[in-house]
């Protein structure tokens, strides 16, 4: 989790520099120059909220993160503003670019990310329970002000459209709800999402519905994910293509179960391009 919170940290900043510096290059242009001091506001507390994350962690044991950032992921946001702020200082940015950067870093998986560092803490501190809502205004204010022109209405739906005409539904289960959600919206252009926090509420919605996959915790209350499994044997009609396993505490016996049965497993944390690929490869969409 302080890796994942040392890069936030650095990104909130790197995008504070930007829209601040970038709201003085466009001080002719009202409205844009009122949207970039706006998001420099905003990146301010993030990265403060940020900041206390850190400081929270450092003074408590470490928490073990769920997910992993790919370098690759953390050098594709990073490099969209530094690709700005280069043609800021050469005098070549244009309000086009300037869209483009925030739709394309607003809407990528920093802002995930964020939300999952939050919904991890916020039962710790109410500072970060609060901090949630604050990105949800966030958001909503960059999309008013892109539905707003011409440009911004067409690169929003551009980018935000959906990669397929019908998305096969999946389930997600793990009793970590800031996991599940992390998955569900890091999947979201590739698969819809169910979501439950055990093995019995997961059977029963596996009973309802035709779900193409299901990606499962092992330990959870209730139900564990081996039971879950075990149960659900006969609704599927090849059960080992159908699950994978994501655990953070895979012992001997489980990785045999595993290995025995063809059955897919991650240990946590796992890098998001792994899960990526691996639930493109299942639903045969690569």
């Amino acid at each position: 989790m302080e890796t994942i919170v040392d890069w936030l940290v650095k990104i909130e900043r790197l995008a504070n520099e930007f829209y601040s510096d970038a709201s003085k290059y466009f001080s002719d242009d009202k409205q844009l120059r009122t949207l970039l001091q706006h998001l420099s506001s905003d990146e301010a507390d993030h990265y403060h909220i940020m900041t206390s994350a850190s400081q929270y962690l450092g003074a408590h044991l470490p928490k073990k993160p769920q997910i992993e950032v790919d370098d690759s992921i953390k050098l594709k946001i990073e490099a969209t503003f530094n690709n700005v702020t280069s043609l800021l200082k050469s005098g070549h940015l244009t309000s086009e670019l300037v869209i483009d950067c925030i739709v394309e870093s607003e809407y990528s998986e920093w802002n995930y990310l964020f939300l999952y560092v939050l919904n991890s803490l916020k039962t710790e501190d109410r500072i970060f329970e609060h901090s949630e809502i604050q990105v949800q205004r966030h958001m909503r204010y960059i999309e008013n002000y892109l539905g707003s022109t011409v440009y911004g209405k067409n690169k929003l739906q551009y980018f935000t459209k959906l990669s397929y005409a019908k998305k096969e539904k999946i389930l997600i289960v793990d009793d970590e709800i800031a996991i599940s959600e992390l998955l569900s919206s890091l999947l979201e252009d590739i698969c819809d999402s169910d979501r439950a926090i055990n093995g019995k509420e997961a059977l029963e919605m596996i009973k309802n519905n035709p779900y193409g996959l299901v990606i499962s915790d092992v330990g959870m209350p209730v139900m564990d994910g081996l039971e879950l499994y075990k149960n659900s044997i006969p609704l599927f009609i090849n059960p080992n293509e159908v699950f994978i396993f994501h655990s953070g505490k895979l012992d001997k016996d489980m990785c045999d179960f595993f290995t025995t049965n063809d059955i897919t497993f991650l240990e946590k944390p796992s890098s998001i391009m792994n899960i990526r690929n691996l639930v493109n490869s299942k639903l045969q969409l690569s």
